[in-house]
This record gives structure tokens, sequence and C-alpha cells, in this order.
């Protein structure tokens, strides 16, 4: 149990952190209130000297254009650099796996952890263009209903990068786990399962294990950041442009989503732990 100093020394501990970090909170939030200032007074002076209506249209227009007939050629570059990586990746270190098979312990953890390096990069590139691509394809869809500018034909290749996209995304993603399980024995789960994620965090080791939920965490709180910037940013382009609600209602669902859901899952494991503790501990009362 504590002692009295000990509680009082703690205390002034907390009087020290809270007064450092005191200052530069302060001072952050008189520069946000200032911008926000700033930004909504520019705003509302603006709205005079144009038909905020008007400029939505004629700057979506504009942009959905050229987005929509230049973004599917963005779609094929893009999908040629990340899967022709992750080809190339899994091609080496299926061609080393048969000399590392020989290599003593320490060796072969070398090349172990420089191959899973090399494959985690284009599987995060993979990640990266099929999300890009999924959003291209929506612009040029958007773009070919409301705009006159926009090609069919244009419309019409972004779909089939959508497509090659998702069947080439699946198959360099199983080719990759199965390869991995052959090197590493212990990972087990299969692409096409709908718990594949869960299994394999289930069959990694606690040091991965950790990675995967610092990771996560640290998702966690960038995603927090984003969503209030794109709330300011959506709230401040409203004053200037003619915007529907729509942006700032989804960011807001997703906010909520996201905090409801860390919230739940921090008191479901919490719970799970005291009754894991419960059940070591024993019951006194019974016999």
């Amino acid at each position: 149990m504590k002692t009295e100093n000990e509680m009082m020394t703690k205390e002034q501990e907390n009087i020290q952190q809270n007064k450092k970090a005191k200052g530069p909170f302060i001072a952050i939030i008189c520069c946000a209130c200032l911008l926000g200032g700033f930004l909504g007074g520019f705003g509302t002076w603006l709205q005079s000297g144009y038909d905020k209506g008007e400029m939505a249209a004629w700057l979506g227009e504009r942009i959905g254009t050229i987005a929509g007939n230049g973004l599917p050629v963005l779609m094929l570059i893009v999908s040629v650099i990340a899967f022709g990586y992750m080809a190339w990746a899994l091609k080496k270190s299926k061609e080393e796996w048969k000399q590392a098979q020989n290599y003593d312990d320490e060796a072969f953890e070398i090349w172990n952890e420089t191959s899973d390096k090399r494959i985690g990069t284009g599987m995060n590139l993979i990640s990266y263009v099929t999300i890009f691509n999924y959003f291209s394809f929506s612009v040029s869809f958007y773009a070919d209903i409301y705009y006159d500018g926009m090609s069919h034909l244009m419309l019409l290749f972004a779909l089939i990068m959508l497509i090659v996209t998702i069947v080439a995304s699946v198959t360099q993603q199983k080719n990759a786990v199965d390869f991995l399980k052959i090197v590493n024995p212990e990972k087990s789960g299969s692409v096409y399962d709908m718990k594949f994620q869960k299994k394999w965090i289930e069959s990694c080791d606690e040091m991965e294990q950790q990675m995967i939920y610092k990771a996560a965490f640290h998702a966690y709180k960038v995603t927090n950041y984003l969503c209030l910037t794109l709330w300011t940013v959506f709230t401040v382009l409203a004053m200037v442009l003619k915007i529907s609600l729509w942006p700032v209602t989804i960011v807001s669902a997703i906010w909520m989503t996201l905090a409801v859901s860390y919230a739940a899952e921090s008191k479901r494991l919490s719970k799970s732990q005291n009754e894991a503790g419960s059940a070591a501990g024993g019951n006194p009362l019974s016999f």
C-alpha cells in the first residue's frame, strides 16, 4: 500500500506534467481559434463577390471531367507498378527459399526478416493501389453520369481496371500468404476465409501480435486526427462553396463509428480479462 508521501509525490508529479503540457496546449487552441476566425471572416467576405452555387458547379465540372478521364490511365500505371513489384518480390523470395533451407539459424532469421519486409512492401502497395482504383472508378462513374465531357470508353476502361485489380489483389495475397505459411509453418489461415485476419493474428507469436496491435492503435490515432481535419476543411468550404451536408455527415459517421467501436472493444476486452482473472484465482466460497 502506498504511503502518504508517495501519494503526495505522485500528485506533485501530476501537477508538474499538467503544467508542462498546458502551455503548448493553450497555444495550439489559441492558434486554431485565430485561424478559424480568419477563415470564417474571409469566407464571409468572399460570399458577396460571387454565387457560391455556380462556383461550386463550375469547379466540380472542370475537376470531375479532368479526373474522370485521367484517373483510369493512372489506374493502369500504378497497378502495373504495384503488381509487378509483388510478382518480383514473391519470385525472388521463392528462389532464395531453396538456398535458405540450408542456412544456420542466425542466417535463416536474417533472410526471413528480409523476405518478410520485401513481401510486406508488396502487400502494402497492393492495398494502396486497390483503394486508389476503387476511388478512381467512383470518380469516373460520377463524371460519366453528370458531365458531358466524360468519355464512355474511359469509364469502361476504369471498370475493367477495377475488376482486374480485385482479382489480381486476391490472387497475389493468396500467393504471398501461402508462401509465408510454407516458410513459417506455425502460421495458419486462408485468404478466402472470412475470418482470415483473426486466424492469422492468432497464429502469430507474441512479438508479432504486439507489433500488429501497436500499428492498429497508431492507425486509430491518425484516423482521429484525419477526421478532425476533414471536418474542419468541409466546414470551412461550406462557407466558400455551396456544398451539401454529405461530406461532414460521412466524416462524422466514420468518426463516431471509430470512437464507439474502440470503446466497445475496450470494454469487452476488460470484461474478458476480469473474468479470466477471477477464474484463475478461483472462488473462495466454492468447495
